[in-house]
């Protein structure tokens, strides 16, 4: 749909064209949202493009949001915001990051990129409740006045170290390593009991607030985010060593998971 100056307002897709524009015939100012009778007052022009079936149009839909973020569309059109989280094994400790443009060349970020997450809000709480059960279950203080500020922000710090706990054996930094990569590919809920198993020292009640708050999120975020994720890497034939998904393609993806494409029925 194009305005008078031939400025694109809104892509949409249908399966009857003709029912589909008929049905903005009744759009009225009391009874539908204030945004779609603004739109409807704006549209000059329409133009259509046969698809051969309802999955090529998606796809076209898609790329159409993705190139032109037409103001009236707001699903799929900024890829861009999707995030992604990394994770590094360093000597010094346990390194986390969390960015929406991945880094290149950049010395001391994270070896591993996972993403990228369409739900930035579960992914960024998933990560912050990572990185504080992660500094309890290292020995951290349960106080959180000596907690490090990043760990007390609802926005994730761009780069966090969690610095190896004294007390571990070389044995024991392989397991914490290994058991958060595999938790990250969303191999299983292990590192979470493990995090549990590993409450803060001496916490306020608040922290202890914070600890069981935190294992119900990152619950969430290994449910609707990382085992999301494994499987639209299996549709990409993306195996090990992880590869993170193109911030475009995510999209694209997730309609093979709900939505067969030709040949895959």
């Amino acid at each position: 749909m194009f305005d008078r100056t031939g400025k694109l307002l809104y892509v949409g897709k249908a399966l009857n064209l003709r029912q589909r524009l008929g049905s903005y015939r009744y759009i009225h100012p009391r009874s539908h949202p204030p945004r779609l009778v603004r739109l409807v007052g704006l549209v000059h022009t329409i133009r259509w493009e046969a698809c051969a079936d309802e999955a090529s149009a998606l796809l076209l839909e898609n790329a159409l949001l993705r190139e032109y973020k037409p103001p009236f569309n707001v699903l799929n059109t900024a890829p861009e915001s999707y995030g992604y989280l990394g994770f590094g094994d360093r000597p010094e400790g346990l390194a986390f990051a969390w960015a929406l443009r991945i880094p290149e060349g950049c010395s001391g970020t994270p070896t591993t990129w996972f993403g990228a997450f369409r739900s930035r809000h579960l992914a960024r709480q998933g990560y912050c409740a990572l990185l504080r059960l992660q500094w309890w279950a290292m020995g951290g203080s349960g106080n959180p006045f000596r907690m490090p500020q990043a760990l007390l922000r609802h926005r994730p710090a761009d780069g966090f170290l969690i610095p190896w706990s004294p007390a571990l054996s070389p044995m024991d930094r392989l397991d914490w390593s290994a058991g958060i990569f595999s938790f990250l590919c969303g191999n299983g809920r292990g590192m979470i009991q493990e995090l549990a198993a590993h409450p803060p020292d001496s916490p306020t009640p608040l922290v202890v607030h914070w600890a069981a708050r935190d294992l119900e999120i990152l619950t969430r975020f290994y449910d609707h985010a990382l085992v999301p994720l494994k499987r639209l890497r299996r549709l990409e034939g993306v195996g090990a060593p992880v590869r993170p998904l193109a911030q475009a393609r995510v999209d694209d993806l997730n309609l093979r998971t709900t939505r067969p494409l030709p040949g895959t029925a």
